[in-house]
């Protein structure tokens, strides 16, 4: 894949923007590492849905 390539981001697949796969026998490369902040903060966020929901489980490493 060359530096310049032309790339569509997942966000603008999910909105509606840009079109993802069109055929079986395209090819999807996923890139799904963040900042190490993006992730503290996703990881936050789901933790909080977690507690407030009541769900999931507890355990330390």
């Amino acid at each position: 894949m060359a530096a310049d390539a032309n790339v569509t981001e997942l966000g603008q697949i999910i909105a509606g923007k840009k079109h993802g796969r069109r055929s079986a026998s395209d090819i999807t490369i996923a890139d799904l590492t963040g900042t190490g902040v993006q992730d503290t903060a996703i990881a936050t966020l789901t933790r909080d849905r977690a507690r407030a929901a009541n769900a999931g489980t507890i355990f330390e490493s």
